[in-house]
C-alpha cells in the first residue's frame, strides 16, 4: 500500500497572467505551498504509509516540508 498525494498550484493561485484579482501584480508573496496543503502533507506523512508526492505548477515552489 502507498499514498499518492497530488499537491501544487492552479494557474489562478500562481497569478502569472493576472488571473488572481486580489494580486494584480501577478507575483506571489510567498513560494510555499498553500497552508491547507502543507497541513494535509503533514497529516498524511504522519500515518507512516509510503508516500509519493506529485507536484503540479508552473513556477518555483518551496518544499522544505517534504524530505526525500
Amino acid at each position: 500500500d502507498l499514498v499518492v498525494l497530488v499537491l501544487g498550484l492552479t494557474p489562478k493561485q500562481e497569478g502569472e497572467e493576472g488571473e488572481d484579482k486580489g494580486n494584480p501584480g501577478g507575483d506571489r508573496a510567498a513560494i510555499e505551498l498553500p497552508a491547507a496543503q502543507r497541513a494535509l502533507f503533514t497529516d498524511i506523512a504522519a500515518l507512516g504509509t509510503p508516500l509519493v508526492v506529485v507536484l503540479t505548477g508552473g513556477s518555483a515552489q518551496a518544499l522544505s516540508l517534504i524530505h526525500i
